[in-house]
Parts: C-alpha cells; structure tokens; sequence
C-alpha cells in the first residue's frame, strides 16, 4: 500500500498528540495525587519506578477506589446478568418464541462476557473514569478466538477524535512491540521491509523494541463492500492500520478492519468543545493538593517536635553535640544547650485536615458507595432501593453517558462478534419474517443491574401500599378493585422481581387457560346442579310413594275419596 496514507496517519496523529497535550498537566496531577500507578505512563517513567513519594494522604485514592467498585457493582455487577435484549417491536416482545429466542441470546452474551476479563478491564475504566474523566478500552477475540478480550488503555497513551454525532469514533496510538511480537502478527515477509527490522532479524535480535502506530477510525464509504467485507478486512466500515515509524518512514505494515468499532470510549462529563473528558478527579484536584500539602506541614512539625532543634551559645559546648539517648554533652555553663521550643497549634491543622477529607469525600460521592448500615443492622432492600435511588439522582447524566459510550457499544459488539463466529443460534421463523418485512432493524438493550433493579424496587414498594391502602375499601365493596388492571400488574411485578420471561405466561395463552377453568367450572355447577334435581325428583318419588301406600288421597296426587277409614 502506498506509504503517502502512512505518512497522513503519522501527521494527523501529531496534529492529535499536541491538542492531547492541553489536558496533559492535569491528568498528570490527578494520576499523581489520585491514581499514582499510573503515574507512570503518563510520566513516561522506568517501569517499577515508586510513584508515592510525593503523597501524604491516600483519601482521594481510596475514594476513587471505592466509586469505581460501587460503579461496577450498580452498572455491570458480575453476580446477576446486568443487560437484556429486546425487539423495538411490541408484537415480537409478546411472541413467546421470539422472547424465549432473545432471552437465549441474553443468557449466552452474559456467559461470554462472564468467562473474559471483562471485571477486571472495565474495573480499571471505571477507575480512569474517576480519576482522569475518560476510558478507552479495546475489544475482540482473544488470539485463540476462543474467549472475548478486553485491554483498557491508560490516559496518555492514546488519542480520540470525535465524529459529526459526538460520538468517539478515531482512536490512535504509539506503542512498542518487540522484533518478536511483530514477526508473529504480521510475518517475516512483512517486517522485512523496514531496514532496521530486517537487520535485527538476520541478527537474531528478536527482543529489540520498535514504533508501532496503531490506528482505527471509519472507512470512507468509497473503500467499503459489504459483498467482500466477511472475506476481505479491507472493505469493513471501519478500517485499522499498523505503521511502522523507524527511520523517519512511515510504513504500513498491515491494513484489517472491522464491522463494529472495537474501541470502548466512555466520558463521565465533558465540554461540547472538547474529546476528553472530566472526571470527579478534576473537581477534587485542589483540595486534595492542599490536604497533602497540609498532611506535609504536620509531619514537619512533629518531627521538629519529637526531635527538636537545638541552640547553643557559640564556644558555649565542649566537642561535638551529641543527639543519641543517653548521651552526655559538656558545656561550659549549663544553661548554653538547650533545645528550641516549637511553637504553633497542631488541632488546627487537624480541623482543617477533616474539613478537606469530608469534601474530597463528598466530590467522590462517598456518601453514596459507602453508606453505613442503620445501629449495625444488615440494609434492607428498601434501604438499598432507597441508596440507589440516590445514586440515581446524583450520578443520573453521568450513568446515562455511560451506558451510551461503555455499556451499549459494548453489547452491541459481543452479539456481532459471536453473531459472525456463530455463537448465536438462528432465530425462529416469526422473527425472521418480521424483519424482512420490516428491514433490518437494531436490536434494543435494557439495562437490568442492581440500580436498575432498584428503581423498579421503588415501583413495587408502590405497588404494594396500593394494594395495602385499598385492601380496607375492598373489603367493604369488592367492586372497587375492578378499577386495577390486575394482570398487568402481576406481569409488572415478575419482570420488575427480575423473573426471566419464558416464566411469564402469554397473554392468549392465559385467556385459553382461562376460557378452559371457566368451562370446566360451569360444567361442575351445572352437574352438581342436575345431582341436586336428581335428588329432589327421587325424594319426591319416595313422598308419592309412601302417601299412596297410606290410603291418603292428595288430589293430584291419588284418585277417588278419600279413605275415612
């Protein structure tokens, strides 16, 4: 390939790595003071380097620590199936076919996304997203195209772009890759096309380093073929690019592609006019400078408290001055050594130092992750629905973003994933004719974690003081409950209870079982009803009977007069 498209990656990813530069010195603050392994990276520090020598106080890491655990418990907890897949058509939702189907493809998605690294990488998305206010995270096939694979990337270590919608949709980045690593990927053919690569490799060099652009962003519509795209990576809407920068060259080493962006790019806030994102890490940023500062002044202080310094009148001391316990020092008079009194008002540092800690605190919403349960007693679900709740309102914008740029791309991209390899199995006949009458139409994601599940707790706190408060009333005129839609109330219930749907009857299905028990239950009545003819015509035959046999003459009954005896 031509290598002018090589050189026009490398100028364009400069021309991103200058802007990147704008949001570089906070992001090496906040990875400093916040989130200091990672300091690294962006330092571009030795690996293994300590990066905890500046800090005083560890409350904005452990903060940002326990908001990224809390966000992964609420959003994507591993312990319940957090996401489903619904139809945007009300008639396939109602199909039991076709919901038994999606709630398959649910359950199968789920598994996949259990057996990768998903917890771990999305762990550490939440913890940049805290810290520096964006994520970027990498998703496909692991080498074996057994299993899914994600890899979270370090702020610093790539650029964005956004497209015309907002969205990310150009992730670039410089990286090393061993003379090994490259012979691997791409095939000694390939790598002997850079000189200084193919030196290495008649040298037998293979651990020597080189650097690797790594480039994915859209294709232009004109290099695209869907006809082609399953075969030939080249003509996938979204095209990846590795050049090799060695010797001031620029050169492609391997042109692939793929059918859905495989980068995950989530922002917790951002300006319109800006790619990068701001976190709770920007806004706690000065506080936590100062509480470090101020944890630093302390310690000065005590230790010129516990080790005081001395003061002596010139000629005043014999020798040297000796510090060691027990030491013995002479003096000319006894009152020229003596050690200086340190002065100051150590509490006041500790009022403010509490002051910076609560607010550092509460910018990391610490009083939400981490709410105490009531006297010491297990929280129960209406306290939990209610501190979710809270969250919800306190971190609506940001949760909402981040399903948008995290969880549904990510979704989205595991179902084409094992939709191409296979992993899905065909859907039943009244799906598929639906969407050839329809057209192609994207599947809709519903979000079913613990805070979603909450809210719905809400509802069905709702729901049952309805029932609560108009039981009394029923109670007196039982008409009154024919106002409520009971069935659309129980389905409510199941599914807001986290019920899967093949558990929920359909609708027709419950009007055949209906129509059948109102059929058998009439049968009944009007069997027990000709038992109970039945038994009277009998008991009126045995009457009949024993006045015939009496003489009695009832008219209508017997003939002639009566018998007077």
């Amino acid at each position: 390939m031509s290598n002018d498209i090589g050189q026009g990656l490398v100028k364009r990813l400069d021309k991103l790595i200058d802007r990147r530069r704008l949001f570089e010195k906070d992001w090496t603050d906040c990875a400093d003071y916040i989130l200091p392994r990672k300091a690294v990276i962006i330092r571009g520090l030795v690996v293994g380097t300590t990066t905890t020598t500046k800090l005083y106080s560890s409350t904005a890491i452990k903060a940002n620590a326990d908001l990224a655990s809390a966000m992964q418990g609420a959003l994507t907890n591993a312990a319940i199936r957090w996401f489903k897949l619904k139809f945007p058509f009300t008639e396939l939702n109602d199909d039991p076919e076709a919901s038994a189907w999606l709630e398959d493809v649910s359950n199968r998605m789920f598994l996949f996304i259990q057996q990768s690294n998903f917890d771990a990488e999305v762990n550490e998305a939440y913890l940049d997203l805290g810290a520096f206010g964006t994520s970027c995270t990498f998703l496909d096939w692991d080498p074996q195209g057994v299993r899914l694979r994600y890899k979270s990337l370090t702020i610093g270590e790539y650029v964005i772009a956004e497209g015309a919608d907002s969205r990310v949709n150009l992730v670039g980045r410089k990286t090393e890759m061993t003379l090994s690593q490259l012979r691997k990927q791409f095939g000694d053919e390939v790598v002997s096309t850079v000189d200084r690569m193919r030196k290495a490799l008649e040298d037998g060099q293979l651990d020597m380093r080189f650097n690797i652009i790594h480039w994915v962003g859209p294709r232009p519509e004109d290099r695209q073929d869907p006809r082609k795209a399953d075969i030939d990576k080249t003509k996938r809407p979204w095209a990846e690019f590795y050049v090799s920068v060695e010797d001031n060259n620029a050169v492609i080493l391997d042109e692939g592609g793929y059918f859905e962006f495989p980068w995950l790019v989530a922002r917790w806030s951002k300006n319109a006019n800006e790619e990068y994102g701001r976190g709770p890490g920007h806004t706690a940023l000065p506080d936590v400078k100062t509480l470090n500062r101020a944890r630093q002044l302390k310690f000065r202080h005590w230790s010129k408290v516990i080790d005081p310094p001395m003061q002596a009148v010139e000629e005043g001391v014999i020798g040297e001055i000796s510090m060691i316990p027990s030491s013995v020092n002479f003096v000319r008079e006894l009152d020229q050594l003596k050690p200086i009194e340190v002065g100051g008002q150590p509490q006041i540092s500790q009022i403010n130092e509490a002051e910076l800690i609560q607010q550092i605190k509460e910018v990391f919403f610490s009083d939400l992750v981490n709410l105490p349960p009531a006297q010491g007693t297990p929280m129960s679900a209406t306290e939990a629905a209610q501190r979710f709740e809270l969250m919800e309102r306190k971190l609506g914008p940001t949760i909402g973003r981040l399903k948008t740029e995290l969880l549904q791309p990510n979704i989205d991209r595991v179902f084409g994933l094992m939709l191409r390899e296979g992993f899905i199995p065909d859907p039943p006949q009244s799906v598929v004719q639906f969407f050839q009458e329809q057209g192609n139409v994207d599947l809709q994601v519903e979000f079913e974690g613990p805070l979603e599940r909450a809210q719905q707790q809400s509802d069905l706190v709702a729901v049952e003081r309805a029932y609560a408060s108009i039981g009394p009333i029923a109670g007196v005129r039982p008409e009154v409950l024919d106002v409520l839609d009971h069935d659309a109330i129980t389905v409510f219930v199941a599914k807001s209870a986290g019920l899967p749907s093949h558990f929920v009857i359909p609708e027709e299905v419950v009007s055949e079982v209906r129509e059948q028990r109102a059929k058998a239950e009439q049968e009944a009545q009007q069997a027990a009803l000709a038992a109970e003819q039945g038994k009277a015509a009998k008991a009126g035959a045995g009457a009949v009977r024993e006045i015939t046999q009496a003489g009695i003459d009832v008219p209508g009954l017997t003939d002639g007069a009566p018998n007077v005896g």
